[in-house]
């Protein structure tokens, strides 16, 4: 994909274990992607996963963007949300994203309009605080498990014009 990706604009390699890579740098070569699916990635080795995080800085026209059931690692955050600024819809349901990235992609992922962090159980308020910064934010959806209080879903609501979908369970 090096050689032929840049005409790619999307891409679904949901549920692929990274071994399966001849070389997980193969986002280099997709300058064009708007769209990639990642749920459920099984990285083998530390390695290949920190390379195929780090491959996103190619893929400047990035607008969608899943990552749904990928163990994410605190390390990588940083230099991945800084890589996809263009991201419009981001989905990180049952992920183990913590406040503190939660905090990194609200800082870095300005254009957003779409967020889902279902089954996220480590979110809090705070969370909530910082994505009311997200000016285009227009719909967050939080269901299943989480930290966050009634207080600051009513408080959310009541500052940010976004449609909440939420069903708390914890």
């Amino acid at each position: 994909m090096q050689q032929h990706g840049e005409k790619l604009v999307f891409l679904d390699i949901s549920e692929l274990q990274s071994y399966k890579f001849e070389k997980a740098g193969f986002l280099k070569g997709c300058t064009s992607l708007q769209e990639l699916r990642a749920d459920s990635m099984q990285f083998v080795h530390p390695t290949v996963e920190e390379v195929f995080f780090m491959s996103f800085k190619y893929c400047t026209n990035l607008k969608s963007l899943s990552l749904n059931s990928v163990n994410l690692k605190d390390c990588e955050f940083k230099e991945f949300f800084e890589n996809v600024t263009q991201l419009e819809s981001l989905s990180l349901a049952s992920t183990n994203i913590s406040p503190q990235n939660c905090l990194k992609v609200a800082g870095f992922c300005t254009n957003l309009t779409y967020l889902d962090l279902s089954h996220c159980s480590e979110i809090n308020d705070a969370c909530l605080e910082a994505l009311e910064k997200i000016r285009t934010l227009s719909h967050l959806k939080i269901v299943g498990d989480s930290k966050i209080s009634e207080k600051a879903i009513l408080d959310f609501q009541h500052k940010a014009s976004v449609v909440l979908t939420t069903k708390l369970y914890g």
